[in-house]
């Protein structure tokens, strides 16, 4: 991704997210349009930026056109299925592993776009004030540059189970197995997600003041760095087991924080969606509905379990597939008239969660910071 392609996607969205309270109406077409820009430039992205990526172009390179879906070359056979497919319909179609990384992207996007418009009938967004271009410029922020671009299993895989909630609170059993199969396909942690989602829609809290005070025990197990005692003690079990199981001492490491996401105690990441948090428990409604409150409470759970993990290499993978619930909380937040906040508010907080999670993420890829 180029610089002055990042400059301007990142433009767009934030002036997007700073016109959202004025707007009466969003035009679809300059949606559209933001989105296409969005997977034009994920498409053309350093592929040597992370492993991640150069492993998926040599899995893309080593399809054997001719094979099913499971024959690959090499030391990639452990993808899943789903994953596999996609590639082989496109090297199938003779396109470049560009291609396939727009793919993807665009998967994303559509996928979220229509989890939007299955919220809106869920009353979980309001029809009179929605606005598709704030809710793409929250999921590009972050998730769709993170995941569409570079964590690609996930990045097909956590829209698809977002949808299957979005069914789910609809009651829609059918439209809610089909997506959470098909996450499944293209990334087997989903099924830890998929769990929380389906308990949290039968068990949630119902008022402000529950919420707030899981917000506070979450603050207390950050500043009680109890992500960290839980990371020292894994190690220690692990290094303990690995005596007796060698080839377990490889995984021992990964329990370590660092790499990439910059993650633990101070991580900037963690702080934003906690302060998101935050924001969300000042302005929740006074007549929030029960959907409202199944998706505020999946929220939390991954707000605690970014905490908890906080302190483990790759903790962040399985806690930022419950954070992307925050989407349709913050959306609702900025869209309302009778918010706590001033429209003025409302628009600054806007810009300031969207430049933000681009920061954050334009660093972790290393697209265009340092």
């Amino acid at each position: 991704m180029s610089l002055s392609g990042s400059i301007i996607l990142v433009l767009v969205c934030c002036i997007a997210a700073t016109l959202a309270p004025y707007r009466r109406k969003c035009s679809s077409i300059v949606t559209v349009v933001v989105a296409v820009v969005a997977i034009i430039w994920i498409a053309q992205r350093n592929i040597h930026v992370v492993p991640d990526t150069e492993n998926y172009v040599q899995n893309f390179n080593d399809t054997i056109v001719s094979s099913s879906a499971f024959d690959v070359q090499g030391n990639y056979q452990a993808f899943e299925n789903g994953f596999m497919a996609l590639n082989l319909i496109v090297k199938r179609a003779g396109m470049s592993y560009r291609f396939f990384f727009a793919v993807v992207a665009a998967l994303g996007i559509i996928i979220m776009l229509k989890a939007y418009m299955v919220q809106t009938k869920a009353n979980l967004l309001k029809k009179e004030s929605r606005d598709a271009l704030l809710y793409l410029a929250l999921y590009l922020g972050y998730f769709g540059i993170f995941y569409g671009a570079i964590a690609l299993r996930s990045g097909v895989a956590i829209p698809l189970l977002f949808l299957g909630s979005a069914y789910l609170l609809l009651n829609k059993k059918v439209a809610v197995v089909i997506c959470t199969i098909l996450a499944f396909q293209f990334h087997h942690s989903i099924v830890i997600v998929a769990a929380v989602v389906f308990i949290c829609d039968r068990f949630f809290l119902k008022n402000k003041g529950k919420f707030k005070m899981w917000w506070y025990i979450i603050v207390i197990i950050w500043l009680g760095r109890v992500g960290l005692i839980l990371n020292t003690l894994m190690v220690k079990v692990m290094t303990m087991v690995s005596q007796y199981i060698p080839f377990l001492s490889r995984y021992t490491a990964i329990w370590y924080t660092g790499g990439v996401m910059g993650d633990g105690f101070l991580s900037k990441k963690n702080i934003l969606f906690l302060l998101i948090g935050f924001m969300l428990i000042v302005d929740y409604p006074q007549n929030a509905n029960e959907n409202y409150n199944k998706t505020m409470t999946i929220y939390m759970v991954g707000l605690t379990l970014t905490f908890l993990l906080n302190e483990f290499g790759s903790g962040y993978r399985l806690s930022d597939m419950l954070l992307i619930y925050m989407i349709p909380l913050v959306h609702n937040t900025i869209m309302n008239k009778n918010s706590r906040f001033k429209q003025r508010d409302r628009s600054i907080i806007a810009t300031l969660i969207v430049a933000s999670q681009f920061v954050i993420s334009l660093r972790i890829t290393n697209i265009v910071l340092p």
